[in-house]
């Protein structure tokens, strides 16, 4: 499997672990409402992923990509919201759930260089989506403690923006390696055929 691939599933891992521990301590300051909505929306972005990375590596199988990528996007989405209580837990499965069945079919459809292209897409909107804890619970924390330090207030989130980009700069030179691979290996078989038609004639 391709290096890009591992790249995928380690981000996702680590994103997972990170909003599990993001919403154990932050949950206090979030309201109901609020929980639905991170559940929900981690729980889609991390099942699209799965499920167009597994529509392309098992392109031809769709029942094989589909499954797994129901099952792993369920596991995933109940985890995102364990923190948050049963009720959100479910509401993450399910989530997860339709979020790999329908990546896994986008991943059927598209070839591989869209498929590079969606996953790092996809993989953007999951890691920005970490950032809604604190846009949530923003108020609370600014009603209840303040801000004492106004430069580090526009300092952190740059200092965020440049550890995302450059994770993400990575990421999509890890793709590129995935479409010139791709683009090698069918030069060989067209070149394979061609061999094997000229023979015959």
């Amino acid at each position: 499997m391709n290096p890009f691939y591992y790249y995928i599933i380690c981000s996702l891992l680590l994103i997972t672990i990170t909003i599990i521990f993001l919403s154990y301590f932050i949950k206090a300051r979030l309201l109901p409402m609020h929980k639905m909505i991170l559940a929900m929306t981690f729980s889609m972005n991390i099942g699209l992923t799965i499920g167009v990375l597994f529509g392309v590596i098992f392109q031809g199988n769709l029942f094989t990509s589909t499954v797994i990528s129901i099952f792993i996007g369920l596991v995933l989405g109940i985890l995102c919201g364990i923190c948050f209580g049963i009720v959100t837990s479910i509401e993450g499965g399910m989530t997860g759930l339709m979020g790999g069945m329908m990546g896994a079919m986008l991943g059927e459809m598209i070839t591989v260089a869209q498929a590079s292209i969606m996953l790092m897409i996809l993989l953007t909107f999951s890691l920005c989506s970490i950032l809604l804890f604190f846009v949530l619970s923003y108020d609370d924390k600014e009603n209840n403690n303040g801000y004492k330090n106004t430069t580090w207030l526009f300092l952190k989130p740059l200092l965020v923006m440049v550890g995302i980009g450059s994770y993400l700069v990575f990421g999509f030179q890890l793709s590129k390696d995935v479409v010139q691979s791709d683009d090698q290996s069918k030069n060989k078989h067209e070149q394979h055929h061609y061999h094997e038609h000229y023979r015959e004639h």
